[in-house]
């Protein structure tokens, strides 16, 4: 994806992003209590500085897709950063743990 400019790398990955909607679980809808269950992160880096992460939750895949690309870009203005690469992802899954659990 290098030497891609950031909207031509987020219509890249949107078509493959959306495809994994048919995977979200049921326990996602459940665990946001079917309000705003589609959530959606996006990382980017400059290859220069570790990336940076935004997150989107919405109702729908196009909703939270927009919010997260006009996350992304208002991060990449406010760092000055030109993006090398992105990395999508869809939460699919939710798994809750105890705190002792981890100790």
């Amino acid at each position: 994806m290098s030497k891609l400019l950031i909207n031509d790398m987020l219509a890249e990955v949107y078509p493959i992003l959306k495809n994994k909607t048919e995977h979200i679980q049921p326990n996602v809808f459940e665990f946001f209590n079917d309000n705003q269950p589609v959530v959606i992160f996006l990382s980017a880096t400059d290859q220069k500085t570790r990336a940076k992460v935004v997150t989107a939750k919405a109702d729908t895949f196009a909703n939270s897709w927009k919010l997260a690309v006009q996350k992304l870009k208002t991060m990449l203005l406010k760092h000055k950063m030109k993006a090398a690469w992105i990395k999508a992802d869809l939460v699919v899954t939710v798994e809750t743990k105890n705190f002792a659990h981890f100790f």
